[in-house]
């Protein structure tokens, strides 16, 4: 398993992970709508740049570094880390976000893509680290508890319930 940049050799595996959060009605993870595929293809690396660089970022975008989680060329997750913000902008969607492909699901993943953005969080001396997590997303709930998240409060942000959780 390797954690990597975006790149154009992984882009139709994305695309596959994107088809199973469809076909299987997961909401938190559609990031690419199907029939535009090929449009967004074409702009996909370049906006992973732009965040990254956090140049011409519109507004309330913050600036995040994004890996993708490949094993044996097969896409398996995303994560997308956020150490340039302040802890007040950390308390309101946390300095991490992360997806694990469908058919990986229940297979330790999850655990690993977060321990691994916890890694490179404190590389940017990020402390302490917060990560929210939708309150129906049970998988999420217990793999931060599971990496050493304490939660602190559950609340409504853009109309759905949420765990905040806080790794000091």
């Amino acid at each position: 398993m390797e954690f990597i940049k975006p790149n154009s050799r992984f882009v139709d595996e994305y695309l596959s992970a994107c088809k199973e959060s469809y076909d299987n009605d997961v909401t938190e993870w559609m990031p690419v709508e199907l029939d535009d595929f090929e449009s967004w293809k074409k702009r996909a690396l370049q906006r992973y740049e732009m965040l990254e660089s956090g140049e011409s970022l519109p507004i309330g975008i913050p600036r995040m570094i994004t890996y993708w989680c490949i094993e044996e060329s097969r896409f398996i997750g995303e994560i997308q880390i956020r150490p340039f913000m302040s802890l007040e902008e950390a308390k309101e969607i946390g300095h991490i976000g992360y997806a694990v492909r469908y058919s990986m699901w229940n297979k330790g993943f999850g655990t690993k893509l977060l321990q691994f953005a916890v890694e490179k969080l404190h590389e940017y001396n990020v402390a302490p680290i917060y990560i929210a997590c939708h309150i129906e997303n049970i998988g999420s709930n217990r793999v931060s508890q599971k990496v050493g998240f304490e939660f602190i409060e559950t609340r409504e942000s853009n109309e759905q319930k949420e765990n905040l959780y806080i790794l000091r």
